[in-house]
């Protein structure tokens, strides 16, 4: 069966999936032992990596 399209979602186009994203983070935080809670990360979304690891574990940057 072959495609007919792609739906890419940019930006939460048509997912919202910033709460998910967030997560994401919280939960790689505590890989590391680093506790960081969601309100916390929640305001930084839109904003790299090259940002968010070294506000809240800056040892792994």
């Amino acid at each position: 069966m072959a495609f007919k399209g792609v739906i890419l979602d940019v930006d939460v186009t048509l997912v919202l999936s910033n709460d998910t994203h967030v997560n994401s983070w919280v939960e790689a935080f505590a890989k590391f032992s680093y506790e960081v809670k969601f309100e916390e990360v929640r305001p930084l979304m839109g904003m790299g990596e090259d940002y968010i690891i070294p506000k809240f574990a800056p040892g792994l940057s």
